[in-house]
């Protein structure tokens, strides 16, 4: 599960490349979000994952080119909720459409 996020990640660089011509410099989560947000990636709309910590949330990772994003978004979430241990900082993961 873990290199299906990794991977996920991996897949939207090249997009978001383009979108911001980014040229090394960094992008912040809601930079991720307003890209994502109301667009679809192969007529779904993409899924964000987040995690609710201390001080507010963090966007982890984020889902598309599943026609059943937010069910995959579910799945990849379940066994880090079930077992906080998993996880290096204490919080609940969430899944977020970005409509």
């Amino acid at each position: 599960m873990r290199r299906a996020i990794l991977v996920t990640v991996l897949a939207a660089a090249p997009l978001l490349v383009a979108f911001f011509r980014w040229e090394g410099g960094s992008l912040s989560s809601a930079d991720v979000d307003s890209f994502f947000r109301g667009r679809t990636v192969d007529g779904h709309y993409a899924v964000a994952i987040k995690k609710r910590v201390l001080g507010g949330e963090s966007y982890l990772a984020t889902v598309h080119g599943y026609p059943t994003n937010l069910s995959v978004c579910e799945q990849l979430i379940a066994p880090y909720n079930q077992d906080q241990s998993s996880s290096a900082l204490p919080g609940d993961y969430f899944c977020e459409e970005l409509r």
